[in-house]
């Protein structure tokens, strides 16, 4: 998008500035450039914020999954550690 608009403004100012070159159609063409790259932008935040606010949403239900799998894992551990421990001699 920066690319775009730093095109449009420079051939803004070679328009303004050359009043003899009447080369309006290339200066609108780059204002529509910039204008279809903003509005791409704004629809990616858009979709990106969505996004956001969709995984923020099933946080809890992710929490949830976390904790289970770690409650499961300390479970093994402490299966495998009394094991080892009832067959090693005393």
């Amino acid at each position: 998008m920066g690319q775009a608009k730093s095109k449009y403004e420079v051939a803004a100012q070679h328009l303004a500035m050359d009043s003899r070159t009447p080369d309006i159609s290339k200066v609108d063409s780059l204002r529509a450039s910039h204008d279809d790259c903003r509005q791409k932008v704004e629809q990616a935040q858009d979709s990106l914020a969505a996004e956001m606010f969709n995984l923020l949403s099933k946080e809890p239900d992710i929490c949830s999954l976390f904790l289970s799998w770690y409650r499961l894992q300390a479970d093994y551990h402490r299966t495998v550690a009394d094991l080892l421990e009832d067959m090693m001699p005393s």
